[in-house]
């Protein structure tokens, strides 16, 4: 959790993809590792071409933490995807389990 303000703010990954099969697998991985690591975390699926656009990306799948994009056009497996949200999130979470928007 994030506190800002005397609030509590869920920390935010946004899942960048058209509905292709590869954002749907990486969605589905992304979900499992939130899911084995405990984290309350939201994905909100970004898909509009405009906002997809602000990442400036050079590709789809992609995942980004708040605005940092930190992978691209690539759909690791599950274990890799906990090594990466594991320090990002783990410090900021008493752990809870994974939400989606």
């Amino acid at each position: 959790m994030i506190v800002s303000n005397n609030t509590i703010e869920i920390p935010r990954l946004h899942l960048l993809g058209v509905g292709s099969l590869e954002t749907k697998a990486l969605k589905h991985n992304v979900l499992l590792a939130l899911q084995e690591l405990g984290l309350n975390v939201i994905l909100e699926e970004i898909e509009a071409f405009e906002r997809l656009m602000e990442y400036d990306i050079s590709g789809i799948p992609a995942l980004a933490v708040g605005e940092e994009v930190v992978l691209e056009k690539e759909i690791p497996s599950v274990d890799a995807l906990k090594d990466l949200l594991k320090p990002i999130f783990s410090p900021a979470n008493n752990g809870n389990s994974a939400e989606e928007l």
